[in-house]
């Protein structure tokens, strides 16, 4: 188990638990979800795909306001 802000590993098979979870032979996926509030939006999982993993998104709404 790992506990900090920044958890960095070569592999894991615990958990880590912190604001960002970076294990090099682990999950690394770019993702585009959707959302009601913004139309533009872009996700970063990294972690451990089989216990916990961090989700770092940004997101903006384009277009005019009116």
């Amino acid at each position: 188990m790992q506990l900090g802000l920044i958890n960095i590993a070569d592999t894991s098979e615990g958990y880590s638990i912190g604001l960002i979870n970076i294990v090099v032979k682990g999950m690394h996926r770019l993702v585009s979800p959707p959302n009601e509030v913004t139309n533009t939006n872009v996700a970063f999982k990294t972690g451990n795909k089989k216990k916990l993993y961090s989700i770092l998104e940004v997101g903006m709404r384009a277009g005019r306001q009116g």
